[in-house]
């Protein structure tokens, strides 16, 4: 595992809590949204518990994205996203969104465990997306 990666929160919390755990995030802010198959999103974040800060993954529905989008104030903006990941998957798609960042407020549940090359992760699933809003 490279030594640059934050520890996976989702591997953390399973340990620690189980994974019969509502769980509530607030103030999450979200820099990036990788559509990556179909109507399953993607975008990670940094989570700071007890003073260690740890990456969490979130995964979400099209219609999560579409909560979104539709709460947005700035239209130029849900227009983009509309336009650039609501489509049907062929390929992953990720979007940029450090110039002009949300931030929301998730209720998620943790999902399974996911291998990669580097790293092995649980991503937490998205059951609720509410508190919508922009320029943090």
């Amino acid at each position: 595992m490279n030594s640059n990666f934050k520890p996976d929160f989702g591997i953390f919390f399973k340990e620690q809590f189980g994974e019969q755990v509502s769980n509530h995030f607030y103030a999450v802010k979200i820099f990036e949204i990788s559509l990556v198959g179909h109507n399953l999103y993607s975008f990670t974040s940094n989570v700071e518990y007890l003073g260690r800060e740890y990456a969490a993954s979130f995964d979400f529905t099209t219609g999560n994205l579409k909560a979104i989008i539709n709460q947005l104030v700035n239209k130029e903006l849900a227009k983009f996203l509309s336009d650039s990941l609501l489509k049907p998957f062929t390929q992953p798609v990720k979007v940029d969104l450090t110039s002009t960042p949300i931030q929301v407020d998730i209720t998620a549940v943790l999902g399974q465990p996911v291998s990669s090359k580097d790293e092995v992760f649980i991503p937490f699933i998205i059951e609720e997306i509410k508190n919508i809003g922009q320029n943090v």
